[in-house]
């Protein structure tokens, strides 16, 4: 996905997100 693998904060989290809404 990234450089980060397993985001801990929220906000790493919640970009993560919206790059799953992206790619589906």
């Amino acid at each position: 996905l990234g450089g980060n693998a397993a985001p801990s904060c929220s906000s790493c989290r919640q970009q993560i997100t919206l790059r799953l809404v992206q790619w589906l």
